[in-house]
């Protein structure tokens, strides 16, 4: 339903005529008439406001008509598209795991009683042998799962996930379909829905490679055998994506062919993920040209002798501790001679929340607040003041209001020319890296962060203001 249809629904259950309501908000009969019809846009969500007072809207109504003023602005898929990628935003503060193992009988756990081949149907049957005969493979000197399977399947991707944290040496190669992004609609952002559905995998030590291929695979019209597959040494298991059907094959001569199929659409596929190293992840920053994180960053302001207060507040809980010191001084340096040099190729932006969180808790973004110890009093003190003034001396940074990215989020989400990348710290303080190449989840990221940039922007004067708003408080503190 479109702005006009909405309006006019409203109108007709408040008994009010197009009239009486130009009258009031102070725009011409025969324009507000055309927007009802639809022939017309309003000329500006200000209006939307008034509107909504004098019909006495409920908070819902009102926020379903500056909905339908958006999607008469951009249009319903890119509308759409970018609450999708909010909806990935607000779950980048945490990926927990979620294990199935309690599907699993003790004594079954790692024994499949197949002789050749057997029929199942339901999906607990299917979900229990799925789970058995990948955690077999896992007891496997050289371990490799191959998985055709579309990621709506939630079971498989929490099973992936699990198996990760238990045996790091496991290989899942998976294989999926993947919409061209001119023919999803706001149903079916099917390429963004794997993003949520990869993070929490990719926070496990997993050897996990996911390769994608426009549309979906024909294995069953190529091959008549069910869509959804699951190769290990032992076993293949075939299933229908409504769970109603499987067989599982215990055979040397099946299982060889429906690896030499596997390969066959491999070569076809793109590699969707690349994962990064955490040093040379910070390393390619340099020659990023946007980087969007939340809370102020350390590493813009302070210099090598105080590096200290950094280190001095991380936990020894943070396994990888040293390391991480060793890189951050490296970096810290790296930072500071790109900042003086910098003419404009990279753009920071922090969040307001991020600044938010910090002030409230004396977190940083770059290590959970789990291994870390707030800064003191002083020290947040100390670091404001010196964040105001690289904000007021510093041309390319800019603050952002955006609700949708938690303050307390470890994700950092960076562009270059082609490539969307993210680094995140999981709950274990170990930093994941990774670029992103598909074309359409890179457009939906940055549409959704210029459509930010452009605003949703705080102006520098603004921004100083909230800093000093946040250092005069806690100067009355004490």
């Amino acid at each position: 339903m479109n702005f006009g249809e909405k309006l006019a629904l409203f109108l007709k259950q408040r008994n009010m005529k197009i009239v009486e309501l130009s009258q009031f908000i102070g725009l011409d009969r025969a324009n507000l008439y055309k927007i009802v019809k639809g022939t017309r846009k309003l000329p500006d969500k200000s209006y939307i406001q008034p509107i909504a007072e004098i019909l006495c809207l409920t908070k819902e109504e009102t926020n379903e008509l500056y909905e339908a003023y958006e999607i008469d602005e951009v249009g319903s898929y890119v509308y759409y598209r970018r609450k999708k990628v909010e909806e990935i935003l607000k779950l980048s503060i945490s990926w927990d795991v979620s294990s199935p193992i309690s599907l699993w009988g003790e004594k079954d756990k790692y024994n499949l009683d197949i002789h050749d081949f057997q029929y199942f149907s339901g999906q607990y049957s299917i979900d229990s042998i799925l789970s058995q005969m990948m955690l077999i493979e896992t007891k496997k000197e050289n371990p490799h799962i191959r998985i055709f399977n579309q990621i709506k399947n939630d079971y498989i991707m929490n099973t992936i996930q699990f198996l990760g944290n238990m045996n790091s040496q496991i290989v899942i190669t998976h294989i999926f379909g993947m919409n061209n992004s001119l023919n999803q609609n706001e149903n079916e952002y099917y390429n963004l829905d794997y993003l949520i559905s990869i993070f929490p995998i990719l926070s496990s030590n997993l050897q996990y490679h996911p390769y994608y291929f426009r549309t979906y695979i024909p294995y069953a019209s190529e091959y008549s055998f069910f869509s959804n597959v699951v190769i290990t040494s032992d076993y293949v298991f075939t299933f229908t994506n409504d769970y109603q059907d499987a067989i599982i094959y215990n055979n040397q001569n099946m299982i060889n062919i429906y690896r030499n199929m596997f390969q066959k659409y491999l070569k076809k596929s793109q590699l969707l993920i690349n994962k990064m190293d955490y040093i040379d992840y910070c390393k390619s920053i340099f020659v990023k040209q946007e980087l969007i994180y939340t809370t102020p960053c350390p590493t813009h302001v302070l210099g090598l002798d105080e590096v200290q207060l950094v280190s001095d507040h991380i936990r020894d809980e943070f396994s990888q501790k040293s390391t991480f010191m060793e890189f951050y001084r490296q970096y810290l340096q790296m930072q500071q001679i790109y900042l003086k040099n910098n003419t404009g190729n990279t753009q920071y932006y922090f969040t307001k929340q991020g600044l938010e969180y910090f002030c409230e808790t004396g977190y940083f973004h770059d290590i959970p607040a789990s291994l870390l110890y707030p800064l003191t009093h002083d020290e947040l003190l100390y670091f404001l003041g010196k964040w105001k003034d690289f904000v007021e001396n510093y041309q390319y940074i800019t603050m952002l209001d955006i609700p949708a990215f938690p303050g307390d989020s470890t994700t950092v989400i960076s562009f270059d020319d082609n490539r969307l990348s993210f680094t995140f710290i999981t709950s274990k303080g170990i930093p994941i890296c990774v670029t992103i190449n598909e074309a359409s989840i890179y457009s939906a990221f940055h549409d959704y962060f210029h459509h930010i940039i452009e605003n949703k922007a705080i102006s520098k004067e603004e921004t100083i203001n909230m800093i000093d708003e946040y250092i005069q408080k806690l100067e009355k503190q004490y």
